[in-house]
């Protein structure tokens, strides 16, 4: 406020009282300047304005607009929204993406943060649990973190079982590791009987007087 422009009448609080004032029906994102005088009855009952306090208000109902989702081939949800159409002195200083079951408030997570002049967020699908609704909102902090954009609904695909091929190359790789398991086995076994066959073929030679091999 202007030094030199008038000062607006607050209220008078009597001395016994505590000695505290609120002000109200302020505007939004403006400074205002508070001093504080003594006051009496009766001609020059009015004291000197004490040191002045100069505060700004917050910047409210700055919340973004028009907020979309999107569900990407992958899982993903892509997030949309406009600027809001309120500015404040101090500018935007961040975006906030929220989401949540819906219907649910006491489940809501912050999704992530990004740049003040983006428009767009994609949230990852890993964090959404298939097949189930999400409600979508987003956040602007200026002084402040302004209170949540209109949601926007969203569901995440459920999973699906994998396709038939998967599940046969699934069955038939243990039965491929199975049967060359048994011819490995059953080489085994014969490599070990021949060299006994073998012998026993040379002995029943030697009885009858012929050499067999």
């Amino acid at each position: 406020m202007d030094p030199s422009q008038d000062w607006m009448s607050g209220s008078r609080i009597q001395a016994d009282q505590t000695l505290e004032y609120t002000a109200s029906s302020l505007e939004s994102d403006r400074n205002y300047t508070f001093s504080v005088a003594a006051v009496r009855d009766g001609e020059g009952g009015k004291g000197p304005r004490g040191p002045a306090v100069t505060i700004k208000t917050l910047c409210i109902d700055v919340v973004p607009q028009m907020v979309t989702t999107t569900l990407t081939a992958t899982n993903d949800v892509t997030v949309t929204w406009q600027q809001p159409t309120v500015q404040c002195s101090t500018g935007i200083t961040q975006v906030t993406i929220y989401y949540e079951i819906e219907g649910d408030v006491s489940s809501r997570l912050e999704a992530g943060t990004t740049d003040p002049n983006a428009e767009s967020f994609t949230i990852d699908g890993s964090l959404l649990e298939p097949g189930t609704t999400y409600n979508i909102a987003v956040t602007v902090t200026t002084d402040q973190e302004s209170a949540l954009s209109e949601g926007s609904s969203v569901t995440r695909a459920a999973s699906e079982p994998p396709s038939s091929p998967v599940y046969l190359v699934a069955l038939v790789i243990p039965v491929l590791l199975i049967i060359i398991l048994l011819v490995v086995i059953i080489k085994r076994g014969l490599s070990g009987l021949w060299p006994m066959v073998g012998w026993d073929c040379e002995l029943a030679g030697r009885d009858q007087g012929r050499w067999e091999v």
